[in-house]
C-alpha cells in the first residue's frame, strides 16, 4: 500500500485507522487463504496418486487371475486333445465308453385272490369318494 493512502487514512482520525485495518486483515485473509487453498490441492493430488495406485495393483491382480484362468482352461483343452489322440491311438471309440443299460430288476408278483379283492375295495372307494365331491353343492 502507498504511504500516500496510508497518510490520508491516519489523519482521517479513528474511521480511517479501522479502515487501514480493514484493509491489513483483508490482505492477512487472503494470504492465509491461498496457502490453505495450495495445501488442499497438493492433499488432492497425493490422494489422486494413491487413487491411481490402487487401481493400477487392482488391475494387475485382475490380470494376473484371468490369465492363470485362461492358462488352466488351455491347459484343459491340450489335455482332451491329447486323450483323443490317445484314443484313437488305440482304436478305441467313443462309443465304447458308453454306460451299459442297468439289468432288469425282479418281477413283480402275480396279484393273487386277495390282493385282488383289496384292489377291487380301493377302487370302489375312490369312485365313491369322486361321487360325493361331485355331489357337494358348490359355494
Amino acid at each position: 500500500m502507498s504511504p500516500d493512502v496510508i497518510n490520508l487514512l491516519t489523519e482521517a482520525g479513528p474511521l480511517g485507522i479501522f479502515a487501514l485495518y480493514l484493509i491489513w486483515q483483508r490482505q492477512k485473509d487472503t494470504a492465509r487463504n491461498e496457502a490453505l487453498q495450495e495445501r488442499f490441492l497438493a492433499r488432492l493430488d497425493a490422494m489422486d496418486a494413491r487413487s491411481d495406485a490402487a487401481i493400477s495393483d487392482l488391475r494387475d491382480r485382475y490380470d494376473r487371475v484371468i490369465s492363470t484362468y485362461n492358462n488352466e482352461r488351455v491347459t484343459l483343452i491340450t489335455g482332451f486333445d491329447k486323450l483323443d489322440q490317445i484314443i484313437m491311438r488305440l482304436g478305441m471309440s467313443t462309443v465304447t465308453t458308453a454306460i451299459p443299460p442297468a439289468p432288469a430288476g425282479p418281477k413283480p408278483p402275480t396279484p393273487s385272490g386277495v390282493s385282488l379283492q383289496i384292489e377291487a375295495k380301493v377302487a370302489e372307494a375312490l369312485e365313491k369318494f369322486a361321487q360325493a365331491k361331485e355331489d357337494e353343492p358348490k359355494e
